[in-house]
């Protein structure tokens, strides 16, 4: 209905007839009070009826709200160049920064211009001949999601935009390589903003951005920025079939207990003595007491100056050592007893394993729905219960279960586990990791500024399936961490 209203007063000024066309514009307007389209139409018209006054206060209101619309910006400027040559030039120079640039506009940027422009009643009102209510409505759509850090949601509309009717347009260009660049593809930003600039030279506000982005580039940030999974994989499966001559993976495809061992011993090398106690507490907790366990835990408690609980951490390992090797020789079980009772048991439980599998899908896709929602903590309780549930021979569920479970910890901010969770899936079957599984992982170890670690992972992604899209991203991700890598290098070198 809009669009028909809107549509109907264009007519009507295009014959002339602006009283009609005026009260198709304020119809439109009571029904949507933030139509910048029709404000601006509103403008047009009470200027052409002589009512100056109420033409400021329409092109005012369409640039309040659509403050990316050039002729808004010109209009004004040319209305208040006789009231008012501070606003005069600030509109001006906003039109010009817009794209739109000619010598009256030039004249009105500095106020030593104004005395030469043409009186009121000459002053031409632009009309752009471009002007369609979908078209105003698109953009400043899409200016209202950037103004509220929306750029995901931007970019979704500007992609199909630049497909079609907007190919050619310099501001939808410039708002792609924005959203982009907040994305943090930078690379791909500028060449957006390139784009932008080849279509018009003199749209500044491109020139500015684009600058800013090649600066930021010359020098790493502090910190990286957080790294969002992509989709995930298991909704694509396909299994990965390495080829003979494919080199086994780089990264170890160590379980849960490998990389508590790893974490709590760089804790220890680096002197976090705190971390290093509580990690390896947490392996005894979780994984049970081993010989091992008990030794780390003695040796960061004596770096930590605890000489007396590490003495007795020692004898705890000792003790357990000489417990575990008698008990090897105690054991002693009747096979074919033990085989037949398996039978048995087998072909009692066929039809609770079915059931079990029926129960862990559910919650398996439960979660990922929960996962799409942006509610990890949902998500994490119900891979959590599909893990339990699924019968230790569905391997591949639980391989699934487990890439889901390290989704909704990095979406949860805890990405340490998010990586255990990531390791325990390929520990499980190495020959169905994945490339998005690898950038996933990559992406964990990025946010906790493991960056050799995430770039190995990055590296190894590139050479699964991906699309293009995530391909872009990851080697883009990938370029991000070598430099942080160098800037962390440089940073432990000083220290030293």
């Amino acid at each position: 209905m809009s669009t028909e209203i809107f549509d109907r007063a264009q007519q009507f000024v295009t014959s002339g007839e602006y009283a009609s066309a005026k009260s198709e514009y304020e119809n439109l307007i009571d029904s949507e009070s933030d139509n910048s389209a029709a404000w601006y139409g509103l403008g047009v018209v009470n200027h052409a009826l002589g009512d100056i006054d109420a033409a400021i206060v329409a092109f005012e209101r369409a640039f309040l709200i659509n403050r990316f619309h050039a002729p808004t910006a010109a209009n004004l400027a040319f209305l208040f160049s006789q009231r008012d040559s501070s606003l005069a030039a600030k509109y001006a120079a906003a039109a010009v920064d817009l794209g739109l640039d000619n010598e009256q506009l030039q004249a009105l940027v500095s106020p030593e211009g104004v005395s030469t422009n043409v009186t009121e009643e000459e002053a031409p009102v632009i009309i752009a001949e471009a002007i369609h209510s979908e078209s105003i409505n698109l953009i400043e759509e899409i200016a209202l999601l950037v103004e509220n850090s929306q750029f995901q949601s931007a970019m979704e509309k500007i992609s199909p935009a630049l497909e079609g009717d907007y190919s050619a347009e310099p501001m939808m260009w410039y708002y792609c390589g924005f959203c982009l660049h907040a994305l943090n593809l930078s690379e791909d930003a500028i060449q957006s903003l390139n784009y932008c600039l080849q279509l018009d030279s003199g749209l500044n506000i491109a020139v500015e951005l684009l600058t800013k982005i090649e600066d930021d580039m010359q020098e790493p940030e502090e910190e990286i920025v957080e790294f969002t999974p992509v989709a995930t994989e298991e909704v694509q499966y396909a299994e990965f079939v390495p080829d003979e001559e494919e080199e086994e993976l780089e990264i170890s495809l160590e379980d849960t207990l490998v990389v508590l061992e790893r974490k709590a011993k760089d804790a220890t090398q680096s002197g976090n003595h705190a971390l290093a106690i509580q990690t390896w507490k947490k392996v005894i907790e979780e994984h049970g007491s081993t010989y091992d366990s008990w030794i780390g835990l003695a040796d960061a408690l004596e770096s930590a100056g605890h000489a007396e609980k590490a003495t007795q951490c020692k004898q705890k390992a000792e003790e357990f050592k000489k417990s575990t090797s008698s008990s090897d020789e105690e054991i002693s079980v009747d096979l074919i007893t033990a085989a037949e009772e398996a039978k048995i048991s087998s072909a009692q439980n066929t039809t609770i394993d079915e059931s079990s599998v029926n129960v862990a899908i559910e919650w398996y896709n439960k979660g990922l729905t929960l996962l799409g929602e942006d509610k990890g903590d949902q998500a994490l309780n119900c891979f959590d219960k599909a893990i339990s549930s699924a019968p230790r021979e569905e391997r591949e569920l639980r391989v699934r279960c487990h890439n889901g479970r390290g989704h909704a910890l990095h979406q949860l901010g805890e990405f340490a586990e998010s990586i255990q969770s990531y390791h325990q899936a390929i520990s499980m079957d190495p020959s169905m990791v994945t490339g998005r599984t690898l950038y996933n992982m990559g992406s964990s170890y990025a946010a906790m500024e493991h960056f050799a670690d995430a770039i190995k992972c990055f590296e190894q992604a590139l050479n699964r399936e991906l699309d293009e899209e995530e391909m872009r991203l990851c080697k883009t991700q990938m370029n991000r961490c070598s430099l942080l890598l160098k800037e962390q290098n440089k940073s432990a070198k000083l220290q030293s």
